[in-house]
């Protein structure tokens, strides 16, 4: 297990006002509950499958997934 940098850098260039938080579901549970207004999901492509039933869950919970 390695860490790629591509999701730290983002949010390094995210503005301020918003607040970002990187989940690796390796370490702990994805948070489905979380009011967040926007749910990014990065994934490599073994792990697609995956990263797609996240999306779908987050998507039936009214998140905006992508």
């Amino acid at each position: 297990m390695f860490f790629h940098l591509s999701l730290p850098a983002l949010a390094s260039l995210t503005p301020p006002e918003f607040q970002v938080e990187i989940i690796d579901e390796y370490f702990e549970d994805v948070p489905f509950d979380d009011p967040a207004d926007l749910i990014g999901i990065s994934f490599m492509t073994p792990q697609a499958p995956r990263a797609c039933q996240i999306g779908e869950k987050f998507q039936r919970c009214g998140k905006k997934a992508g």
